[in-house]
């Protein structure tokens, strides 16, 4: 394991502070919907939002921000409460003259540091416990894998395009997958 993960229970949209760092939500929300990494999230610019009409359907991660240089890994498709967040944060932004799509509450380019730091903090004050935008990651990688979303399709939506990662650091057993494996007549030969 890469890192120490919490089991916490996070309800199912992303914990926000209901007193401040309301901008910051948006962030979370794409890292709760997708698993990618806060240095991709952060360096996400607006100009890398295709549109149709009003909707954004794609986002163009370059490979500048990407851990895999050689490669753009961009995000092919944006479902609809993804889609509703980018809509949203790009009208709040519009008067901004940042190039980044998220920004702090000042309107500046938010830090990874300072996106972390949020974080733990907004955690900790509503689920008791610190967690990082790792976290994340590692809930969406899991989900998926419980939900039988394929291993590519899920690879393709965190970003990740080597299989010994995903298998090396975010694929573990839980509960309920030795549950549904004993469950399974087809497995049992029956």
């Amino acid at each position: 394991m890469c890192c120490k993960v919490p089991r916490v229970r996070i309800p199912a949209s992303p914990p926000l502070s209901k007193n401040r760092d309301t901008s910051f939500k948006w962030d979370v929300s794409l890292f709760f919907r997708t698993g990618r990494r806060i240095e991709e999230t952060t360096l996400i610019q607006r100009q890398d939002i295709v549109w149709e009409g009003i909707t954004p359907v794609r986002i163009n991660i370059k490979r500048a921000t990407t851990k895999q240089k050689n490669k753009n890994l961009g995000l092919e498709l944006v479902d609809k409460a993804l889609s509703q967040v980018i809509a949203e944060v790009n009208r709040r932004n519009k008067k901004s003259k940042q190039a980044q799509l998220f920004l702090n509450e000042k309107g500046k380019k938010i830090s990874q540091q300072t996106a972390r730091r949020i974080l733990k903090r907004i955690s900790k004050e509503i689920l008791g416990e610190e967690i990082t935008p790792h976290y994340f990651r590692h809930r969406f990688l899991t989900k998926c894998n419980l939900n039988k979303v394929p291993i590519q399709d899920a690879m393709a939506i965190a970003g990740i395009t080597d299989i010994k990662v995903v298998l090396e650091y975010y694929s573990h057993t839980t509960k309920e997958g030795l549950g549904k494996a004993f469950e399974s007549p087809q497995l049992l030969g029956q």
